[in-house]
């Protein structure tokens, strides 16, 4: 998967503010998103089962920590590999530990000295489910068509059997991404 990484903050109120009004929020919440982190979480979730790691030290208090086991017998393992670009900030830290904890191998994310990682901003009305997104793109526009020349580049060095990505990188990208995995 070829995509974004983002931290995004939600406001969830009972409107949206018309121009020049202020309203409250009764809920914010902020959590790791962009369509390539979700999308590399949710195909490892597909295929993989979440186990508790035992604490072998107190066997009384298990450990908040898991690993994970592949969820189906008799098959390949499906490995899955995010390729994506954050910022050398707290934010970029926090995407690729959320990466971790999840099961995917952070190895396929640049570091981009000098940029901040991808943030959003989402508004979302409580009543409809309606929302408005701003975003601001950072390290995640970092990636250019030269970048993907190679079959290598794809995957971080590994021949891919599939190839996603996402219109939320900039669209020369994505179309050198798909000449190349066409090749």
């Amino acid at each position: 998967i070829i995509g974004t990484l983002n931290v995004d903050s939600y406001m969830i109120t009972d409107r949206v503010p018309e121009p020049g009004e202020s309203v409250r929020v009764h809920e914010y919440k902020c959590a790791t998103g962009g369509k390539g982190s979700n999308s590399a979480i949710s195909t490892f979730r597909s295929c993989h089962v979440k186990v508790p790691m035992d604490n072998e030290d107190d066997p009384d208090n298990p450990s908040s920590e898991f690993s994970f086991r592949y969820a189906f017998e008799d098959e390949d393992e499906l490995k899955v590999v995010l390729v994506g670009a954050v910022g050398d900030d707290d934010n970029g830290r926090l995407c690729r530990e959320n990466l971790r904890r999840n099961g995917i191998d952070p190895s396929g994310i640049r570091v981009i000295p000098g940029e901040m990682t991808g943030i959003s901003f989402c508004v979302v009305e409580s009543g409809t489910g309606e929302s408005r997104v701003m975003s601001y793109r950072g390290a995640n526009w970092s990636h250019k068509p030269d970048d993907f020349l190679t079959v290598d580049d794809l995957a971080n060095g590994v021949k891919p059997d599939l190839v996603i990505s996402h219109l939320a990188i900039p669209r020369e990208t994505v179309e050198q991404i798909l000449q190349t995995a066409g090749e």
